[in-house]
């Protein structure tokens, strides 16, 4: 007795001590931490650097996607934005479509003032540290946003901190808690009979001796990777919406810089006319009808000064910061070269993300059904027992039991994962054809939209110059009257709209071909 009396000392005294080392710990700060997954489970993403830090000379950048681990497909749109271009994009072809449009702000002018943008609000958000799942809370990065972003700095960005690819991510933290449970061996049992003069203890374990244990791995393993495989899938979408709005906010901002030329033009018609009323030869109804037309044009401004804003925040959500307010950094200089669907197949449909998630799928399923299988065969249990009889004396005993598989032979289990796995097999041959088909769609869409916008550039934009001056022309030598100097502004204005419009549906055709070749989403492994 006395020997135990230290450690019931030490037991009574434990509690007593748990109070005073809670308060210890409690008022001891501490950084907020997670656990760390697995280097394998996910792949790490680092935080994109600053625009302002060193970085390669920014593109002359067509808004042309951004490299990726596969190779490039040939022909991308290339926006110039400071002068570089990402080095996944083609070299740039001759003949550029769009006579100096550019995406940088515009200056003011004479009763119109310059949209503003005030610069991103610097986020005071309380720390969400580095999870389990590699997702990093906006405080965690390492320079403030922007007021202005890339295409490549806006796609690092959704790879790093987007909303629904860090919530996508828990999917791959299940399935290697599912292999956990895989790989773990069932708990030992133990029983304990006594009856008069005699006891029994026997120690008892279950021995899957028929591979069950190792056919559980190998399906986990299978689940890992198609988690995985559906995780790039949900990050090529992410990249594909980005993308799309980085283009529609890039266009939108060019399309407000068209309205203000517009509204400069008719201050330059303005004065033409101002000059002609003060000499006598015109009546101060050609100054109402400018002002009239100058109404309109302030509100056509505003109307795309409110679209800049919506596009400015899609982009913003894409990062899951709805206060930011960003502006494309870039111009709109597309330069085109054809797409081939027979060139371009033969990648794409080894590293499209959503052929490469259906297979997944498809070969977890038939993992499942080999584990299910497998599950059929009876599990062995192992005893050992220790007997202790007042008469006989003690002995030892030995045993083994197994259940005899007459009824239940895990045919419902067998069955549901054969049509499981049948159906995989289908889905993924329909994934296969519905990819080909959206790659012949998409390279036949961006050539005829390419084609569409070069006809358009040389039949019709190339002429507003021109017109313009003949316009002005005609009213200062009293050929034309006002009604045909403001319609001359207004088919200007509209042309240049018209033609924003294709480079933007051009532009968008090229992201979908991006995505159906696979392209975007490739990076992440």
């Amino acid at each position: 007795m006395h020997k135990s009396l230290p450690a019931l000392m030490m037991a009574l005294a434990l509690p007593l001590s748990l109070p005073a080392a809670i308060a210890q710990t409690l008022s001891t700060p501490r950084a907020a931490t997670s656990p760390s997954m697995p280097s394998s489970s996910m792949p790490s993403s680092s935080v994109p650097s600053s625009p302002n830090s060193a970085s390669p000379a920014a593109p002359t950048m067509s808004p042309g996607l951004p490299p990726s681990a596969a190779p490039v497909v040939p022909g991308a749109a290339t926006p110039g934005a400071s002068g570089a271009t990402p080095s996944a994009l083609p070299p740039a072809m001759p003949g550029a479509l769009s006579p100096g449009v550019t995406g940088s702000p515009s200056p003011s002018m004479p009763n119109v003032p310059a949209p503003q943008y005030a610069p991103p609000p610097t986020m005071s958000q309380p720390s969400y540290g580095t999870t389990a799942l590699g997702y990093v809370g906006p405080s965690a990065r390492s320079a403030p946003l922007t007021a202005e972003v890339t295409l490549q700095q806006l796609l690092d960005l959704v790879k790093t901190f987007s909303p629904s690819l860090a919530a996508e991510r828990s999917t791959v933290a299940m399935a290697e808690a599912d292999l956990m449970a895989a790989q773990t061996y069932t708990n030992p049992g133990v029983s304990f009979t006594t009856k008069r003069g005699e006891q029994e203890t026997t120690l008892f374990q279950d021995v899957p001796i028929f591979g069950q244990r190792g056919k559980r791995i190998e399906a986990a393993q299978s689940g890992i990777e198609a988690a995985r495989a559906n995780l790039r899938l949900v990050y090529a979408n992410a990249l594909q919406d980005a993308a799309r709005d980085f283009m529609s906010l890039l266009v939108a901002q060019e399309r407000e810089k068209r309205w203000i030329d517009a509204r400069q033009d008719l201050e330059a018609a303005a004065r033409i006319v101002s000059g002609q009323v003060e000499a006598g030869s015109r009546s101060q109804y050609d100054l109402t009808r400018l002002d009239i037309e100058r109404a309109q044009l302030d509100a056509q401004l505003a109307q795309a000064q409110g679209q800049t804003y919506e596009a400015s925040a899609r982009v913003a959500a894409d990062v899951g910061e709805p206060a930011w307010r960003p502006r494309a950094a870039g111009a709109i200089v597309p330069r085109w070269a054809s797409m081939n669907f027979d060139a371009m197949w033969p990648q794409a449909q080894t590293r499209l993300p959503s052929v490469r998630a259906a297979l997944a799928q498809q070969t977890f399923a038939e993992k499942i059904l080999e584990s299910e299988r497998r599950e059929a065969y009876p599990v062995p249990t192992l005893s050992v027992g220790r007997v202790n009889n007042r008469q006989d004396g003690n002995s030892n005993t030995f045993g083994v039991s197994i259940g005899i598989p007459l009824f239940d032979r895990n045919q419902g289990p067998i069955a549901r994962a054969v049509a499981e796995a049948q159906g995989q097999q289908l889905r993924a041959r329909a994934v296969i054809l519905a990819a080909e088909g959206e790659l012949r769609r998409a390279t036949d869409q961006l050539n005829r939209r390419q084609q569409l916008t070069e006809r358009f550039e040389k039949e019709g934009l190339a002429m507003t110059p021109r017109l313009r001056q003949m316009a002005q022309d005609s009213y200062t030598l009293g050929r034309g009257g006002i009604l045909e100097l403001v319609d001359a502004i207004q088919a200007i204005a509209e042309k240049k709209n018209t033609y924003l419009d294709l480079i933007e549906a051009a532009l968008q055709a090229e992201v979908d071909v991006r995505v159906a070749s696979g392209e975007l989403g490739a990076d992440l492994e």
